[in-house]
């Protein structure tokens, strides 16, 4: 639930927004966005469409994660804020 998902260890981080002034930003640890995300697309009371729209983008975090982000391992002992079945 969004719970957890706000329990989850916060990163900061710079991005370049479109004017190409750097803008700084909290945001939750990927992994938890991940599985929030997944989470999502299998509750029966969303929308088919948005239940669809939430694995693509957990499977495109899951993707930049294992290609460009190294630095978080996705294994259960990197995600003990997450609920045991979740993990």
């Amino acid at each position: 639930s969004l719970k957890w998902l706000c329990n989850a260890p916060v990163e900061e981080v710079i991005v370049i927004a479109a004017n190409g002034m750097p803008i700084r930003l909290r945001v939750p640890d990927p992994r938890a966005f991940m599985v929030h995300k997944a989470w999502l697309s299998h509750q029966t009371n969303r929308q088919p469409v948005k239940k669809q729209r939430d694995m693509q983008q957990a499977e495109l975090v899951f993707q930049a994660l294992r290609e460009y982000l190294p630095n978080y391992p996705i294994q259960p002992e990197h995600l003990r804020y997450l609920p045991k079945q979740l993990v």
